[in-house]
């Protein structure tokens, strides 16, 4: 049975728990995957990104969103503003209504647009859907800041959720991507480091990103 993706508030909420150190990041991760295991690789490339951090909004991307969004500038409308809380606050939605996979894909056409005008429209249609708490803590992920999830994070995540020792999860990592790994442990899968015996080991090329 497939569980449905979860309210996209309660994923804002895991966020702000991670980042505010309410919780350990590991911690808040197992709450996030039991919301739904079946998003658990998304909720994983959500939350963190293998290697360097490709994909990411900069100050100046968030400047001409807002200018799109506005006709403004932020400075016009606030003295050394803060472009994440600004930005946020564009949002009048009184309840988050849109599942998490809905703001996942909303991010993924983000990251992919080639200019800030295109980034303002995808945006426009968030803070239609989103609370302004809830846009914040969307919008900080986009920039990356002071991300709190690492690698272990996750292993150790994976590890409680799936039952299966964080060594043998950290040993699959070096031949592809956590979100995969989630992938196959959600398919039952035969994991590619360890493989039954009387098969061949097979060692791909390690995946540096990930496609839903």
């Amino acid at each position: 049975m497939i569980m449905p993706s979860p309210n996209f508030r309660h994923i804002s909420a895991c966020s702000k728990q991670a980042y505010n150190g309410i919780r350990r990041p590991y911690q808040v991760l197992i709450a996030a995957f039991n919301l739904s295991l079946d998003n658990t690789p998304q909720i994983i490339h959500f939350f963190y990104e293998d290697g360097e951090v490709e994909n990411r909004l900069t100050d100046e991307d968030l400047r001409e969103i807002f200018h799109f969004l506005t006709d403004v500038f932020p400075e016009e409308v606030e003295e050394e503003p803060d472009l994440v809380h600004i930005l946020a606050n564009l949002s009048e939605e009184p309840l988050t209504k849109v599942t998490f996979l809905f703001v996942y894909e909303q991010m993924l056409r983000l990251f992919e647009a080639d200019n800030n005008r295109v980034r303002a429209m995808v945006m426009k249609a968030l803070l239609k859907r989103l609370t302004t708490n809830d846009a914040y803590w969307l919008i900080l992920r986009l920039t990356r800041r002071a991300n709190p999830f690492r690698r272990r994070d996750v292993i150790r995540a994976l590890s409680a959720t799936f039952g299966i020792s964080r060594g043998r999860i950290q040993r699959e990592s070096l031949f592809t991507t956590l979100p995969t790994i989630a992938s196959r442990l959600l398919a039952k899968d035969e994991l590619v480091g360890l493989p039954k015996i009387g098969q061949p080991l097979l060692l791909p090329f390690p995946s540096k990103r990930f496609i839903p």
